[in-house]
């Protein structure tokens, strides 16, 4: 009698999505720049 091998794959999930959530590269980059020059902006963005 043969072993058989173990499937460690993960299951699949089956969501799908009708459309991408909202992204706008220049405002997240403005918003990480201003992160970087104040100290209490992380507190605020938080």
């Amino acid at each position: 009698m043969t072993a058989q091998p173990i499937d460690t794959t993960p299951p699949a999930t089956h969501t799908t999505f009708d459309r991408q959530p909202p992204q706008d590269l220049t405002a997240e980059q403005s918003v990480l720049g201003g992160m970087l020059l104040s100290k209490d902006a992380i507190a605020d963005v938080v």
